[in-house]
């Protein structure tokens, strides 16, 4: 069935950039991109991917865009499509398996990590689903505002450790593990599989400065957090810290790597990035809104406007307040973090006038 790539895409302002630009992606990379949607379901995401694996041959799938780490396999793209399609029905099919399957049910909270207290170890399915489909109902009576992912990890000896189905606040089914065996789990010259591991190229919204909001996901925990764009250029001299060259060598010089920093509350300055799809991925980064701009702490203000151009306060500045320590206090006579602010105001403005500049 035909779809739209950009349902595929969470992040509400890089689906409008998308649009303007009327970018258009290979079946490859719309294959890698289906399988990084938290917001689609497990079924949306199979029927879109059949779709590619029935509609385009291999030599039309234009694999050149794509790229993984170290992968000797000369198994064709859509092979691996394919492949990937069954595991994931396979995973599927654990749903509604008569076999006594060991699980675990846990839920956790946004903004706090799995403290284990929820926990349940099961012998069916069909148990583990009842318990978290009773524990939405208790949130649903208690806690309304609080919003969960519920996670059923399958606990066979003879597959992989893998958090295997996700649900999200809605118990929407929104994430299948593909289905592995222990053994090809550790084998290290298997072919990737995994579509997720998979990396395209994607035009992004965003500039130097940028206050972004970001979909942190773990094993342990989801959060929103607030980060700032760093880098957009490798060769951009304001680079805090210069990027590790290794990260491009299997890019080739592309721009997907993208630089973001953040402060720990303690006063810790730390770097993420969007290279690997690990706990961020470049399609969680999202324009902050209304209710965000509150949230940001002081010193993430500081760093955008010391990135900012048309902002008087410098990366001099910057290094000045934090070697005093005072990125971590409030300050009320800082005009530019009404600057910054204001500068959140307006992105939201054009993003909901269609008019997000294209860069």
């Amino acid at each position: 069935m035909k779809y739209d790539i950009l349902d595929f895409i969470d992040s509400n302002a890089i689906k409008k950039h998308l649009s303007n630009l009327g970018h258009k992606f290979t079946p490859a990379e719309q294959a890698v991109l289906i399988t990084h949607s938290h917001k689609t379901t497990v079924y949306e995401k199979l029927n879109a991917l059949e779709y590619l694996y029935e509609t385009y041959s291999n030599d039309e799938f234009g694999v050149e865009k794509i790229s993984t780490f170290i992968d000797f396999s000369d198994v064709v793209f859509r092979d691996r499509v394919g492949e990937y399609i069954k595991r994931i029905k396979a995973s599927v099919a654990l749903r509604t398996s008569a076999k006594p399957i060991n699980c675990i049910a846990d839920i956790c909270e946004k903004g706090h990590k799995y403290n284990g207290g929820r926990k349940r170890y099961f012998t069916s399915y069909n148990d583990a689903y009842g318990y978290i489909n009773q524990v939405k109902n208790e949130y649903i009576r208690y806690y309304p505002d609080c919003i969960c992912e519920y996670r059923i990890k399958v606990l066979n000896a003879d597959m992989s450790d893998r958090d295997t189905h996700i649900y999200d606040n809605d118990l929407r089914f929104v994430r299948a593990e593909p289905l592995f065996t222990l053994y090809e789990f550790l084998e290290e010259n298997e072919p990737v599989i995994d579509l997720s591991e998979f990396y395209v190229w994607v035009p992004l919204p965003f500039k130097l400065g940028d206050i972004v909001k970001v979909r942190q996901h773990s094993a342990n925990s989801f959060i929103d957090i607030y980060l700032v764009i760093t880098c957009l250029d490798p060769d951009d001299d304001r680079f805090i810290v210069p990027p590790n060259e290794e990260r491009y060598r299997f890019l080739e010089g592309d721009s997907m790597y993208i630089s973001l920093y953040y402060f720990e509350p303690n006063g810790e300055f730390l770097e993420s990035s969007s290279f690997t799809y690990e706990s961020i991925s470049i399609l969680d980064i999202d324009m902050c809104d209304e209710s965000d701009i509150d949230k940001i702490d002081n010193a993430t203000i500081h760093l955008a406007a010391a990135l900012d151009d048309c902002c008087s306060y410098k990366l001099e500045d910057l290094q000045n307040d934090y070697s005093k320590g005072l990125l971590f206090k409030e300050n009320s006579d800082f005009d530019s973090c009404d600057y910054i602010k204001k500068r959140i105001r307006d992105q939201m403005i054009c993003l909901s006038l269609d008019a997000i500049p294209q860069v």
